[in-house]
């Protein structure tokens, strides 16, 4: 098996069966537009559950020349006939990051090897044109030189947490860009319990659904293309190594001798690909009162999460602050975790720092786990972002979860006088655990 679980064995074994069994009922069937997405999506799965189990890449391979391909060529040919027209309809769109996955893994599968020429055919399984992707078309571009990169990509909170960090390692000089992606990837996992499934860990037979699509295939794909070291990271459990591998042995100095040693895409400026960085108010001279205005002090100014906040419901006050924490967190914008579950406190507290626009915190080697794991990490961090001009709160402390939230040292006095205001209660870190265990500490407020 390749998949890091022995677990996940008897589950991969019968999703494999019943994605076989929807792809032979697809194509019995009318070919209706629902189907041809059906047969994509089974295609894909089929081929990735194959890889996942650790059947030969010879086997895998054989599948898509004789089973996949043909399937999908027959649904749309037969879905052009319905539509009176030619025009393809690919399922995958990047409106999400699961299709994003999925698009990902079926693009290495094809630059790994494409006997009938599809690779050059991508727009008939994936739509590069309703929606951009600074990284798919990176890497397209790397294997399809005459595939157009755009020249501004807009922020999408949907996938850019998963693509940023990797582009950005790309984005470094050729000398530092291995490095840089072995940084990116040691967060990879962290970004899909972030913004996925809170409990997402590697090798976790609890996790499985993740793990069927989230191979980290984009790192595989930029180690193709732009001929990087992989050794430092070829052992991380969820690392298509063998792909990667493949590609090298087969296509590397056959298909695409044309493109020199580390060329890649042969875009000079890949940071220019980036998305913008959030929109901030000027707090200085905002208006806004109450809660809106703690949200803006909260959220450090940021315009589009404050507005994804909102949209979720405001309270009128601090007291009841579960559905207002949700929103932030899921924003990073705020903590909430439970207090034994270091993993997701290790996770959210290095996205609170990021969504600041700070360099990365590393977190201590700290011994153990749970609880006491998850103080020392607060500890670690409160420091760490007061270095950063920003100090850290609990709010409304409670004896299941870290409800934590920060403030720019500029507006801490308004910060601290508004959540009283409002009925809310902050406490410095140091008393916060004296709170939860009844002891004497006391609120900020």
């Amino acid at each position: 098996m390749r998949i890091p679980d022995h677990h996940l064995q008897e589950y991969y074994l019968s999703a494999l069966e019943t994605q076989n069994k929807n792809l032979a009922n697809c194509t019995r069937t009318g070919m209706e537009r629902a189907s041809y997405f059906e047969v994509q999506n089974a295609a894909e799965a089929i081929a990735r559950r194959q890889y996942a189990l650790g059947r030969p890449l010879e086997d895998v391979f054989s599948f898509i020349d004789t089973s996949a391909w043909p399937s999908i060529e027959q649904a749309w040919q037969r879905l052009s006939e319905t539509e009176g027209t030619p025009a393809p309809y690919p399922a995958w769109d990047y409106s999400e990051p699961v299709r994003g996955g999925r698009a990902v893994f079926w693009l290495l599968l094809m630059v790994c090897h494409d006997p009938q020429g599809w690779l050059p055919r991508y727009r008939l399984w994936v739509d590069t044109e309703s929606k951009h992707n600074a990284f798919f078309d990176l890497m397209l571009k790397a294997f399809v030189p005459e595939h157009k990169v755009q020249r501004r990509y807009k922020a999408n909170k949907e996938y850019d947490w998963l693509h940023v960090p990797l582009l950005k390692a790309l984005a470094q000089a050729p000398e530092r860009r291995s490095a840089a992606v072995a940084q990116a990837l040691a967060g990879w996992a962290r970004g899909i319990q972030r913004h996925g499934d809170p409990d997402f860990l590697p090798a976790s037979p609890d996790n499985r659904a993740w793990y069927d699509v989230f191979l980290a295939s984009e790192y595989a794909l930029a180690a193709c293309a732009y001929d990087l070291d992989d050794s430092s990271w070829r052992d991380h459990p969820y690392y298509p190594a063998e792909l990667v591998d493949y590609y090298r042995a087969h296509q590397r100095h056959r298909r695409d001798a044309w493109r020199a040693q580390g060329a890649g895409a042969g875009v000079d400026d890949i940071a220019a690909l980036l998305p913008p960085p959030p929109k901030r108010l000027d707090l200085a001279a905002s208006k806004k009162t109450g809660v809106s205005r703690w949200l803006e002090l909260a959220c450090a100014g940021d315009k589009d999460a404050i507005a994804g906040i909102a949209a979720a419901g405001k309270p009128r006050k601090l007291k009841h602050t579960d559905a207002l924490l949700d929103a932030m967190a899921c924003e990073c914008q705020a903590v909430r975790a439970d207090l034994r579950d270091d993993s997701h406190l290790e996770s959210a507290l290095i996205a609170l720092g990021q969504a600041r626009l700070l360099p990365e915190w590393t977190p201590p080697a700290i011994a153990g786990q749970g609880g006491s794991r998850c103080e020392a990490l607060v500890q670690a961090f409160e420091p760490w972002l007061a270095g950063h001009g920003y100090r850290l709160y609990a709010l409304n402390v409670d004896g299941d979860q870290w409800q934590l939230v920060c403030v720019a040292e500029a507006f801490n006095d308004e910060f601290v006088a508004l959540t009283g205001e409002l009925g809310g209660k902050l406490a410095l870190i140091a008393e916060a655990y004296s709170i939860m265990a009844g002891g004497a500490g006391g609120y900020a407020n």
